[in-house]
Order: structure tokens, then sequence, then C-alpha cells
């Protein structure tokens, strides 16, 4: 074996040393060639045939020799290479090709610059063997042809957009105690993509989406995946999966989606999707599961073997078959979800079923079958239809929701007595009169009168528009307008729909509205479809396709797009074809105070839950409902049912021997005063306020505004009715005037007296209201606003709202008018104050009409005089503690103290103060002497004096 030095032939030294060429050239099978540390051996290209090791002579890392270049490996060649740096700056060369040959890599690091944009892979392997052990690569990674890697205490990582960190075709990898890691990736895209191929991971862990596809295995114990970006963290596709100990966490709507005659096994391992999403998605597959602790899960068309499991919600269609040995039903979820849903012709088998649930919450659809052998608590069965069976060894007769709506009562009924909703109630009984009077002149031989059943749902939250539109569409069913020969009702969102690459969400739509043909296709929050910042977003496409479905099958479906009345409207207006093809426009009220209480009493009466007091109940639920800011409707009165049934059970507890039916008007008030001012608990914001230095004219006018506020709080209170008056005010003043301390503190007085009900101050600036588009300025204030209701909300430098942009757009006045829309809608729930300069304040009150008749209160803050300057500063310096002579620190202030617009005031003093304690500190740091660290000597300030 020789062994060949490569490096600077200028070193001065005995050996003879040779360029890489030159090494390579001379050396034969079974020599080294060693390359000197601190050394960049630069070149275009070089292969190497032979069998050889490439090494250093250095021990220290960090001055391993750098290989700038590509380097290619020839068929039939064992080649070993160790303590080498490369480094690749090429955007259409790797590092090292390897083909058809067996190389051993050992602290070997390589750094590929711009690997989102190169055409180049940094390692690639072509039917090759290769083992890396204790190295990193920074760059992607190439397999194809039956190649093998072996990644050993070693790390893969790179930014990259859209290409792959590791890509494997026909290929073979396993990781030990290794760490993948890829930047930046579109969403729903893979980092890592296998085709064919095997992956075996061990105490390694991921960061990107893995997608395997083409009959590949993958095999992963102890392990983690985890998508840095929207994506599923591992996509399975025509493939074999089996989990260990292993974790998966994406912000996607699944952690593990499994499509395609894939099969999965799992066994105490972990998926964690986005919030409130599906753990695991199966489509024509098989799935084994053992031992995991799982939320949501979705199956289609599937076989599915679960040995034991702690679920809180399972989902089956399609003809899919689920067996169970042994699982636990958690408590732990969104009421919207059932335990477990079998739809179209799904079959669940379970020997054993437990849940901590009062009633287990099951749906049975469209010919579907369960049979459990043992169960501990009753099924509570929804939505079933007559064609579905389930079978429980221990139970007796199941329950039935009273608001099922496949059963024989008649959904007009239903509807009728559903509290509230007058207006929606005229328009259906419009619809059916309508549908009656075409049967009569069917029954005449006279053509129908056109009647298109499309239609859209407009109300704020919890107004009932879903249960609605179930009652609707069986009202069409019952009256025989719908084709189907079944009811059919199919609920969509944006998830059904939209999908993430090119083609899916065509595919994803056709599927939901072929489901619904012959029945209702229900689409909640159906505004989601039109996202306005993103030019790549396939919503545009659903709703093209939706319409065209509409138009083709006009009769035979019906459409209800269901939403939030403005983001609705902004909707119909997206796309004209929309409004002129749906022309029933449905408008859901917001419930009245005393409908709220009826909807409350009626939901804690379901729960055998009555008033002691029916008067004394009416009259604090009427009342708290309609000084609440964020109401939400019916779903308030199931917050508030809640609430009160919890308050109930907290007395109960400690006085077991009350009746546990009752609701007494002590629980009533024990949950409404929760959250409210409790005299004492915090410092007195009106002392604070009056504490302040100077201001005298503006605590002047702060006593007037709050002794109005309070009269007419009390009025209210004894039923007279209040002067027409508005909070919302203007503070006018030059910068460090104390103009946002002033408003914090008056907010604080507010809350302690009364009379706003949060402690919550929201301070913002045009950057927190204007958006870069058509519409995004209105969602992004209306957010805004929404979020400070019941507080404060205080718009610094308001006057630059009336600026346009660069570009002409006018988003700012867009913002005025969503602010002026909102104080006149909830004049009584939010104080706005608007602060700013004099003079520009002026001229932005000038700019709209609306603003001066809405903003009756101006505060004026004066500029302070060098006395309060003085006072301001020395009581900065007592907060930190710092000690000085207080006549002569005022006697440097006055001479210094030059007022400003810009920069004079408060601000002044604060900039004047922190010079002060650096002149300080760097005497004290340079003769340390603990008595004197918060000494402000005379020869600080006389220091002071000589700073400009």
């Amino acid at each position: 074996m020789n062994k060949f030095k490569v490096g600077n032939k200028n070193k001065a030294t005995s050996e003879k040393i040779y360029s890489l060429d030159e090494a390579y050239q001379v050396a034969v099978d079974g020599d080294v060639l060693e390359l000197q540390g601190g050394q960049t051996i630069e070149f275009n290209s070089l292969s190497i045939a032979k069998n050889l090791t490439i090494t250093s002579d250095e021990l220290d890392p960090a001055k391993y020799p750098v290989i700038q270049g590509q380097l290619s490996i020839d068929p039939e060649a064992e080649v070993k290479i160790e303590k080498i740096k490369f480094i690749n700056d090429a955007k259409d060369k790797s590092s090292l090709a390897i083909n058809r040959a067996k190389v051993d890599l050992s602290e070997v690091f390589f750094d590929s610059a711009n690997t989102s944009q190169a055409n180049y892979y940094t390692l690639e392997l072509n039917k090759a063997t290769v083992n890396i052990d204790r190295s990193k690569i920074k760059g992607l990674v190439n397999l194809v042809n039956e190649s093998e890697l072996l990644l050993d205490n070693s790390e893969l990582l790179a930014d990259i957009k859209q290409k792959w960190l590791l890509n494997a075709e026909k290929s073979s990898i396993k990781l030990n105690n290794s760490k993948l890691a890829a930047g930046i990736r579109a969403n729903d895209a893979a980092s890592y993509r296998l085709t064919s191929s095997k992956l075996e991971a061990n105490n390694a862990t991921f960061t990107g989406q893995i997608w395997a596809s083409d009959k590949s295995v993958l095999r992963l114990s102890d392990s983690k995946v985890q998508t840095n970006t929207d994506a599923v963290a591992i996509l399975l596709d025509k493939s074999k999966l089996t989990l260990t100990n292993s974790e998966l966490i994406s912000n996607q709507r699944t952690a593990l989606k499994v499509i395609n005659l894939s099969t999965v096994s799992l066994e105490k391992t972990v998926l964690t999707p986005g919030a409130g999403k599906y753990d695991l998605i199966a489509e024509d597959s098989i799935v084994k599961l053992n031992d995991e602790e799982l939320s949501y899960l979705y199956f289609a068309r599937s076989d599915v073997e679960i040995t034991s499991a702690t679920i809180q919600s399972l989902q089956a269609q399609d003809h899919s078959a689920i067996q169970i040995e042994d699982v636990f039903f958690s408590s732990e979820h969104d009421s919207k979800w059932k335990n477990f849903t079998l739809k179209d012709h799904s079959i669940l088998i379970a020997k054993k079923i437990r849940t901590d649930i009062r009633d287990l919450y099951a749906e049975l659809k469209t010919g579907s079958y369960a049979r459990i052998g043992q169960v501990n608590r009753l099924p509570y069965l929804n939505d079933t239809d007559p064609e579905s069976t389930i079978e429980i060894a221990q139970s007796p007769e199941v329950k039935t929701d009273v608001f099922t709506l496949g059963d024989q009562r008649d959904a007009m009924e239903t509807l009728n007595n559903l509290v509230g909703l007058g207006r929606v109630k005229e328009q259906i009984k419009t619809t059916t009169t309508l549908i009656k009077f075409n049967k009569i002149r069917k029954a005449s031989g006279l053509k129908n009168i056109s009647n298109t059943l499309h239609a859209v749902f407009l109300g704020n939250p919890g107004t009932g528009k879903t249960t609605v539109a179930r009652l609707y569409a069986k009202i069409l069913f019952d009256a025989g307008v719908l084709p189907g020969e079944e009811f059919k009702f199919v609920e969509a969102g944006r998830e059904d729909l939209v999908g993430k690459v090119i083609g899916e969400s065509a595919q994803k739509t056709a599927i939901m509205l072929e489901r619904a043909k012959g029945g209702v296709l229900f689409i909640d929050e159906a505004y989601a479809l039109n996202v306005e910042d993103s030019s790549n977003d396939f919503g545009h496409e659903v709703i093209t396709q939706i319409l065209k479905y509409m138009e083709n099958h006009r009769d035979e479906i019906a459409i209800i797009f269901a939403g939030y009345t403005e983001e609705m409207q902004d909707f119909l207006e997206s796309n004209p074809g929309l409004d002129s093809r749906i022309p029933n426009k449905f408008y859901f009220d917001d419930y009245s105070p005393s409908e709220i209480v009826q909807i409350t009493k009626d939901m804690l009466e379901d729960d055998q839950v009555y008033p002691e007091d029916e008067e004394y109940f009416a009259k604090r639920i009427a009342n708290e409902y309609s000084n609440a800011f964020d109401a939400g409707n019916a779903r308030w009165s199931r917050n508030m049912a809640q609430g009160l049934e919890l308050q109930m059970a907290k007395r109960i507890a400690d006085h077991p021997d009350q009746r546990p039916d009752t609701l007494i008007n002590a629980d009533i008030d024990e949950l409404i005063n929760q959250g409210n001012y409790i005299e004492g608990s915090q410092e007195d914001a009106y002392e604070k306020l009056q504490n302040l230095i100077g201001l005298k004219r503006v605590k002047e006018q702060i006593d007037e505004f709050i002794s109005m506020a309070l009269i007419n709080k009390k009025r209210q209170e004894l039923g007279y009715e209040a002067s027409d008056y508005t909070l919302h005010s203007l503070f006018l003043g030059n910068p460090g005037t104390g103009k946002t301390t002033v408003a914090r503190l008056m907010g604080k007085v507010l809350y302690q007296k009364g009379v706003i009900r949060r402690d919550k101050f929201v301070e913002v600036t045009r950057a927190d209201l204007v958006g870069k588009y058509v519409g995004h300025t209105a969602q992004l204030t209306r957010k805004v606003l929404k979020s400070a209701l019941g507080g404060v909300l205080f718009v610094d430098e308001a006057y630059d709202l009336a600026k346009k942009e660069s570009t002409g757009s006018d988003f700012g006045q867009e913002a005025v008018t969503e602010i002026l829309k909102f104080m006149e809608d909830h004049r009584h729930d939010l104080v706005i104050i608007f602060a700013g300069y004099y003079q520009e304040m002026a001229d932005f009150m000038d700019t709209n009409t609306g603003l001066k008749s809405r903003i009756p209160n101006k505060f004026d803050f004066e500029d302070y005089d060098s006395d309060a300057i003085v006072k301001i500063g020395l009581q900065k310096l007592a907060e930190r503690d710092y000690q000085v002579d207080p006549e002569k620190y005022a006697a440097l202030v006055k001479v210094k103290y030059q007022p400003s617009t810009v920069t004079g005031n408060g601000r002044w003093v604060q900039v004047f103060n922190d010079r002060l304690s650096r002149i300080q500190a760097d005497r004290v740091t340079k003769d340390l002497d603990h008595s004197d660290i918060l000494q402000i000597t005379d020869e600080d300030l006389a220091k002071m004096a000589e700073v400009n």
C-alpha cells in the first residue's frame, strides 16, 4: 500500500506533494490519497475507477481539507472517503456521483449551495452501495436502480423548494440514530420521496413529509416525523408501513394518509395532526392498530383491525369493515364528532367497547351494521336509518335522537317547533306552497312553474343554519321534488372539496357532487372556497366546477351554500355565476333575548334541570345576553346551560341533601358574576390617573367623561332611558404627552367603575388594520374590532389611515368605513380612541363626514413645561432606585430641555435619563463600589452637561 500526499505544492516539506489528479494517476488499487489539512482542492471533475482510500492527515474537523468539484466513482470501484469536506457551488453538478460502486464515507461533510434552485443532487447513487457514518450532508440525495444507502449517526439537511431532500427509486435505505431535516417546502409536497423502495429507520427524526408509492416498504421504530408546513407527515400510496414506538406530527388535517391498497400497522405510535382534524385517513387500504391512543380516524373502502386502542372518534364509510378486540372511546372530543359513524354498508364487529361518556354516541346510515359484544354504556343513536342495524349483547332498547330526520315525524312540524327563525320559516313556507302549486298544475296537465332549489343560508354563528338545512332537505324529499329514491344530505367543507395539487380538487369535488346527486349538498362556510390572496389556491376551481354541475344537473341536486352574512355576500360577488344560479336566499336573524331564554331553558330541561324561579331566570339570562358582546346565538345558550349545570353541580357536591334537578337563583348569580371586577382586587386606576404629573386639563375632562358614563349606567339600571351618548374619543397632542398611558388608565377606570365589561386594551396602528388587496382590509379590521369588544381599542397615529398606498389604492379609507359601521353597531360595547397630533388629526377628521358625528369626546394633551419634565425625570429615576441631587438635576434639565413637537415632553426626559444612566454606569464599572452603584454624582451631571 502506497500513500500519496495531496495538497499545496508550495508548502516547505521533504515529502513529495501531488495534485489530486496526479496522485490518482500514479495510485493503484489499495493505495491511499492523503489530503493535507487546511487545504482547498479545486478541480472541475475527476472519475475514480480504482479501489482507493481518500483521507486527511488532520484530526481537527475544522481543518479538514476541502474538495471543490465533481467527484465520480466508476463501476466496480470500492472507495473509502474519510475526514473530507465537499463544497459545491455549481448549479448542474453533483458533489459525489457513485455509479455501480461501493463507497464508505466516514466523518465526511457536504455543503452544497443553492439547493432550492440547483439542477443537481449533492450525492447521487446509481446501483451503488454507500455506507455513511458520523457525517453531515447539506444537500440533496438521489438513489436509483437498486442502490443501497446506510446512514448511521449522521445528518442530512437542506433548504428546499420544488425538490426532494431524499429521493429513492427502486432502492433501499437504512437509518440509525440519524437526523433528516428539510427546510422550506411547498405545502402538501413531499420532502422525502420513495418509489418502489425500502426504508428502515431506527431512532431517526424526519422534518418534512415522507411520500411512499408503488409498493414501497417502510419500517420506522423509535422515530419521529414532523412536517414544517401544511403537509401530511406520511403519505402512503400502494405501499406498506410499520410504525413502532414512533411519532407523526403534522399541521395538516391528518398526520398519516393511506391510500390505494396500502397496508399500515401501528404499535404504540402517537399521531398528532392539526387541531381538531383526523389522526389517520385510510382509503382503499388495510390498517392494523395495537396499543394506540388516537383522536379522530377516517376509513373509506378499507379493512381495519384494532387490537387495543383509546379513540375519540371513528368514521367508516363505503363498505369499510372494522374488527375491534378492545377499544376505549374517550370523551375528550369536540361535540360535533360522534364516537363512531358507519355509512354506506360499512361493518363494525367489536368484542369489547368501553367509554367514560354518559352515552356512547353512534351513527349508522345507508345499510350499515354494527355488532358489539360488551359495552359499559348504552349507545345513543343519532340520524340512523331503517336499513342499518346495531346489535349489542348486553344492552336493552336503544334510544333515538329527538331530531332524527329519517323517521316518520313531519319535518315541517319539527321546523315550526324550533324557537325563533321567523323569516326562515316564512321563506320555507313559500317554497313549499310553490311545490304544492306545481303538483296541482301537473295534475291538470300544465307545465311547472320554474323553481330552482339551490339556496344560500346567511346568518351569524349559532343561528341554526345546519339544523334547518337538514330539515329543509327532508321537507324537499318528503314533497317528492328531490329525484333520489332515498333521503340524501351530504355535508362538505373546504377540506372536502379543495385539494393541494393540480387535479385533486376536481376529483374531490366530483366525488362529493356524485354522492349528493339526487339529494342535497350542504357546503358550510362556503366563503372559504374564495381565497383572494393566493393565486395558487384551488378554491376557485371548485367554485367553477360546482357552477357547471348546477347547470348540467339542475333537476338532480339541490346545493345549499351557508356561512356568515358579510363573508357570504363577498363570496357571491366573487363569481357572477353564483348569484344568478342561487335565487333562494334564506336570512337567519339573530335570536332575541327572549328566544335565547327559551332555548337555554329547553337545553336545561333536556338534561332534567329546572329553574327554581323562572321569572328571575328569564330576567337574568335575557339581560346577560343583551349585554354580551360576542353572543353567538344558540351557541351562547349552550355554553350558558353547561355553565349553569356545572355551577349547580359544585353546589350539590357540597350540599348533597339539596335537590339535584333544581337550579337556584344563587347558581345563576354565581356564574354571571364570574369575571366581574371585585372592589380592591386591583390597584385603583382612578387614583393612579390622578397621580400622573401634569395633564390638569385632561384630568378635568376625564372626570366629566366618567361622570357622564356613570350617570347613564345608573339610569339604565333603574329602568330610565339613558341619554344618547358614546364613549368614542379623540386624544390630541404632541409626542410624549401621555396619550397612550392615559388611554390605558382610562380604560381601567371605566372597567373598575362597571362602565365597560372587559379589562382589555388593544393598541393598533395602520399596519394592523390595512390589508394588501381588495377585501383583506375589511377582514383584518373586523378581526381587530371584535377582539377589542367590551374593552378599549386605541388607534395610534390614526391619521395614517387617510394615507394612500404608493400604488394609489386607498385601503385605509376602507378600514375607516369598517370602523365607523362597527362603532354604530356596537356604540355601547366598545370604546374606540383615535390618537395623534393636532393638525394631522384635524385633516383626518375631514376625510370622512361620519367621523366627527361619531366621536364627540375630544381630549387635549398639552405640552409639559420644564417643571413637569423635572418631576417626571426624578420620578422615573426613583422607580429605578437611582439617587441624585434633585436641585442640581433640575437645574441641568431646565438648561437642556428645549420643547419640540417631535422629541419633546416625556420622550425627551426618557432619552435624557438613559444617557445619564449610561454615563453613571461607565464611571461605576471602572471603580466598582457597591455603595456608589445607585448614586448619580455631580461628576455624572457635569459630564451630562457636556453632551449635545
